[in-house]
């Protein structure tokens, strides 16, 4: 299997342009500021490069499911622009489904992974699954019963409630990952599995205090006074990779990836014809992946590091022209020279 961790966008909220940078393979620091995510133009998701759209093109049959609701980040909508031939929610699946904690249970979201997957057998298939159990709210007896307890002499009793919950939803989560590689390792057909967590979660205890700056994970809970350690450790999650054959081209082992490059990463892996974009991308990445927020610097190995090296900078320059001169096309320079001036 290959792993590591998994550097994002966001920390407490912002699913959707975690999921905008993981199909398009672009950094949203990139896009139009001015712009959320929901916000970008038919024109502008058709300008994007999109690994769902890629893998369409080779003949996969591309399904996508959300756990919830469609009311958030216009998914009915905007699925389908980056190349997603169906889109499924969960009311579709309320009847057999089961819930914990006030949401669609990751068990039923294995049962709808199983189901699609069992419907789409007669051709490749790609199933994008958000799941939703272990999504905030946390807060004492969302559960009937603790599968495992937590405990910390840094937080008193009515704080380690808000952690055990979380804790509880790793828990089914990790559940629902076992299930998952026990049925596929039964299948005859390829398969690779992917379970990453698009953000850390919104733990907050107060105005002052969050379950991670309690427990000295992080200096302070304010983003405001965040050190470049504290941005590494809260922008970014974990990942694994599983399949169920020899896969050429998979580390056995930890490899680092940001949000952006887990697109040519699938695409790669898979073996299917990608396009160039994504190909500059992985192969490119594997030597020169970097990652900026703020004042941190992530350089390929995952060290946080004050400053990339030359030509680290130099590749993520050429990332941002290639992505203006698509999006912008004549307008390009016009739209550079403003940055700058900003």
């Amino acid at each position: 299997a290959q792993y590591g961790r998994f550097y994002s966008v966001t920390s407490g909220g912002g699913t959707g342009w975690v999921e905008i940078e993981t199909f398009t393979g672009v950094p949203s620091t990139m896009l139009d500021p001015a712009k959320a995510n929901t916000e970008l133009s038919a024109e502008e998701y058709a300008a994007l490069p999109s690994y769902v759209r890629t893998l369409s093109d080779n003949g996969y049959r591309t399904i996508g499911f959300h756990a919830h609701t469609s009311e958030l980040y216009n998914r009915a909508v905007n699925f389908p622009r980056v190349g997603f031939d169906e889109m499924h929610f969960f009311e579709e699946f309320m009847q057999q489904g089961t819930y914990a904690g006030g949401y669609f249970d990751d068990n039923s979201s294995a049962d709808v992974i199983i189901s699609l997957f069992e419907e789409n057998r007669e051709d490749p298939c790609y199933i994008y699954t958000m799941t939703m159990q272990n999504h905030q709210p946390y807060y004492a007896g969302r559960y009937d019963e603790d599968p495992v307890t937590v405990s910390s002499s840094r937080m008193t009793e009515e704080e380690l409630a808000v952690l055990q919950c979380y804790t509880d939803g790793i828990w089914y989560a990790d559940q629902m990952l076992g299930r998952l590689v026990d049925y596929f390792s039964q299948v005859e057909e390829p398969v690779i599995l992917v379970f990453a967590g698009d953000h850390t979660a919104s733990m907050f205890l107060s105005e002052e205090d969050s379950v991670y700056s309690k427990l000295g994970y992080i200096t302070d809970s304010s983003s405001a006074q965040w050190t470049a350690k504290d941005y590494q450790e809260m922008l970014s999650t974990d990942y694994l990779l599983w399949a169920n054959y020899d896969l050429p081209g998979m580390t056995q082992g930890r490899r680092d990836l940001a949000a952006n490059m887990m697109g040519a990463e699938i695409l790669g892996l898979a073996g299917v014809s990608s396009t160039p974009y994504f190909a500059w991308v992985r192969e490119t990445g594997r030597s020169l992946l970097t990652y900026r927020w703020g004042s941190m610097r992530v350089d390929a190995q995952g060290e946080l590091v004050d400053a990339l090296s030359p030509e680290a900078e130099d590749f993520y320059t050429a990332w941002e022209d290639v992505i203006y001169d698509t999006l912008y096309g004549e307008h390009y320079i016009s739209y550079a020279i403003n940055r700058m001036d900003s």
